[in-house]
C-alpha cells in the first residue's frame, strides 16, 4: 500500500488529481505489521539484515553505473517523467 500511495501522490501532482485519493494510512499501517513481523521472526530478521548490506553496497559504489539495469520501456518512461517533471519546475 506504502508504494501505491507513493505513486499516486506522484501522479496526483503530474495531473493536478485531487490528493484525497491517496491514502497513506494503509501504507504506514502495513509497514507496522510487517515490521512485527519480521521482530518475531529471526530468520526473517537475518534475511532483511543481508538485504540492506547488500543494497547498501551497491548503492555506495561511487562514480560507477548502477548495477541494475531496466527494460527500454521502463527506461523511456523515466525519462518521460523526469522530462515532464522538470518541465513543471522550470
Amino acid at each position: 500500500y506504502a508504494g501505491v500511495a507513493k505513486l499516486l501522490e506522484i501522479l496526483c501532482d503530474m495531473y493536478d488529481l485531487p490528493s484525497d485519493l491517496i491514502d497513506s494510512g494503509r501504507g504506514q499501517q502495513q509497514y507496522q505489521q510487517i515490521d512485527a513481523a519480521v521482530a518475531r521472526n529471526p530468520q526473517a530478521k537475518s534475511l532483511v539484515q543481508q538485504l540492506e548490506t547488500g543494497y547498501d553496497a551497491v548503492t555506495s559504489q561511487s562514480n560507477e553505473e548502477s548495477a541494475v539495469s531496466f527494460s527500454p520501456e521502463v527506461e523511456q518512461f523515466l525519462e518521460e517523467m523526469d522530462k515532464r517533471l522538470g518541465e513543471e519546475q522550470g
